[in-house]
């Protein structure tokens, strides 16, 4: 009976320390995962800041207006508005 006791501890014992390098394992295993999902992420930002750039680009842009019918405008195509009582801007 007096070995019973003693058994039962250094059971309890190994099954803690057991239980514990589980435990570390599986929050190992989640850190590498959780590392390899912030790669990805990291990558398709930079893929996306790059793809941000370059529709910024004036030969982007001017392909884009291109495309959808537009044209540079001229000094002509400016129209100036009086509005009576208002004063010109620039002017003091």
């Amino acid at each position: 009976m007096k070995y019973l006791g003693i058994v039962l501890c250094i059971n309890l014992v190994v099954i803690a320390y057991v239980w514990q390098n589980i435990e570390v394992m599986k929050m190992r295993i989640q850190l590498k995962e959780t590392r390899r999902a912030h790669q990805g992420m990291m990558q398709e930002h930079d893929l996306l800041r790059y793809e941000i750039e370059k529709r910024r680009t004036m030969r982007s842009v001017g392909e884009y207006a291109d495309a959808h019918g537009l044209r540079q405008w001229t000094p002509g195509d400016i129209r100036v508005i009086v509005v009576p009582g208002q004063k010109a801007a620039g002017s003091k």
